[in-house]
């Protein structure tokens, strides 16, 4: 008993329609990689806040820069105070890497509020 024609047409249907789906899937892959990497990046659309004071749970506070770590910082809780740039738009946002809770005050103000217990722990939470 062999395989009936519809089944081997079928099958050969399949085969064609998945290679067709790989190679665009390549294609594309190759595309999209040289479309990133040739981008231009526009340095002038970020605004780094440059100078940051830390104060520490103890009461210690020091200046740092774009970037800090500190042990401690799984422990205790740290306040970070700077100056927004003057040329800041309505559009802008404020973005920390950090896998921590968040409360962010604006002249006393709290505008927003990041609980890390409410966000997952998977790249693309909300932190």
């Amino acid at each position: 008993m062999g395989v009936s024609k519809p089944s081997k047409i079928n099958r050969i249907i399949f085969k064609i329609i998945f290679l067709c789906v790989f190679i665009f899937t390549i294609v594309m892959g190759v595309q999209l990689t040289e479309i990133v990497r040739n981008a231009k990046k526009d340095d002038s659309a970020i605004n780094y806040i440059e100078s940051w004071d830390v104060a520490a749970a103890d009461g210690e506070i020091l200046e740092a820069g774009r970037v800090y770590a500190d042990e401690r910082a799984y422990s205790e809780d740290f306040t970070l105070t700077a100056r927004l740039p003057d040329d800041i738009k309505d559009d802008s946002i404020l973005c920390f890497m950090n896998r921590s809770s968040v409360k962010v005050y604006i002249n006393g103000v709290l505008r927003k509020e990041f609980d890390r217990s409410n966000d997952t722990a998977i790249p693309g939470g909300s932190i």
